[in-house]
């Protein structure tokens, strides 16, 4: 324990928890957050039994979403049974933003408490019986909870340490909320992926430095078609051969001239037509938001393929499971058919007498020549019922 902050109102002001504080203040992904958190509460209070962050502060599915110090051992029926038993949910629902709370709040210090099952079966089985805890509230909706307890024999927690915890609160607020809005910008590109993933046309977005953001494999057989004149053999790949087409490039460069000239209302475009593949388009467009100088804007393009593409292969004509089977060893074609059931890599290592280390290996190869990349794939393309 540091001497100093014995004996002054806590400031963060040491070197140690000055640090620490920065790092949660520059915290963007969770476990940073977590780290910071562990410490600044380790550094800067005396001593703890635990500390546990539930960031669903409504525990609606207790033992997920929540984080441990020391690593919490127990499963998740064990959550559920404390989660039922605990009076804090019952006590924060009546005391909506309450930034900070004590045990004796809660369920004062009685004969009522010693006999009950909450102290029976949590405070001794755990070995605890003080807690704070600091509770993030959302417009009066209950977000986050970070409690902290100490043991028995421990002291009780003073009044500087509950000063420090006091003036972490905001601090731990405003991290806790940018990593949620980090986090929830990534599910939303998760399921933009996933969504432009199965898109019937080709989907392409780079940044200015023309890197892909974001495409889908329709998008990187058109590249492969513009840039080549014809489809991607079977024996390359096209996200492999990548290569931006010289035409988007130089759409870009123009986009942003007519974007700084302000030109016509709304987000400027091209329609771009394919010099020799007929009927072959590509629409660019920027993307851009009007509040941001920091960020170039990003290059969107949207591929209008031909409805035939040159030496007579119709779009989205799928192959059959012959032609696909062909292009794999005999071995590799057990292994997929089998996949393709629904059978999992441990039930395929046993219907073939084989290792699991093998028939991951060879399911690995069959992705690669037939260009998919999941098991669902996989079943769609290859399906069920005989060969042929």
């Amino acid at each position: 324990m540091i001497e100093s902050i014995q004996t002054r109102e806590p400031r963060f002001s040491t070197p140690e928890l000055a640090g620490q504080l920065q790092a949660l203040q520059e915290s963007c992904e969770l476990h940073e957050l977590w780290s910071a958190v562990r410490g600044i509460l380790t550094i800067g209070l005396e001593e703890l039994h635990s500390f546990t962050f539930f960031l669903d502060g409504k525990e609606r599915f207790p033992g997920t979403q929540t984080l441990h110090h020391p690593n919490s051992i127990h499963d998740l029926d064990w959550w559920r049974r404390r989660s039922r038993l605990s009076p804090t949910h019952a006590f924060l629902d009546q005391h909506p933003r309450v930034p900070r709370y004590s045990l004796d709040e809660i369920v004062p210090r009685t004969d009522e408490l010693v006999r009950s099952d909450f102290y029976r079966h949590v405070l001794v089985e755990e070995g605890w019986n003080k807690l704070v805890g600091l509770a993030f509230w959302d417009r009066g909706e209950r977000r986050s909870i970070l409690c902290l307890r100490r043991a028995f024999n421990h002291s009780e927690f003073k009044p500087w340490e509950l000063a420090l915890l006091d003036e972490l609160h905001p601090h731990l607020d405003v991290a806790l909320r940018r990593v949620e809005k980090i986090e929830r910008l990534r599910q939303q590109r998760a399921c933009l992926e996933r969504f432009l993933g199965n898109f019937p046309e080709g989907i392409l977005t780079l940044n200015d430095r023309f890197e892909v953001l974001f495409g889908n494999e329709k998008a990187y057989d058109a590249c492969f078609l513009w840039n080549h004149g014809h489809p991607c053999p079977r024996a390359l790949s096209s996200r492999a051969t990548f290569e931006i087409p010289t035409d988007f490039q130089q759409a870009y460069g123009r986009l942003m001239e007519q974007s700084m000239a302000g030109g016509r209302p709304g987000q400027p475009f091209e329609r771009l037509h394919h010099p020799t593949v007929p009927d072959f388009t590509a629409t660019v467009s920027l993307v851009k938001d009007k509040a941001s100088l920091v960020l170039a804007p990003l290059l969107f393009i949207h591929f209008h393929p031909p409805a035939e593409l040159p030496g007579g292969l119709r779009v989205g004509e799928p192959e059959s499971r012959m032609v696909l089977l062909s292009r794999l060893t005999p071995r590799e074609q057990e292994v997929a058919l089998l996949a393709a059931e629904g059978l999992t890599n441990e039930e395929v290592a046993d219907r073939l007498k084989k290792s699991l280390g093998t028939v991951k290996n060879q399911l690995q190869s069959v992705f690669q020549k037939l260009n998919i990349h999941n098991r669902a794939r996989l079943i769609s393309v290859l399906g069920s019922g005989p060969v042929g």
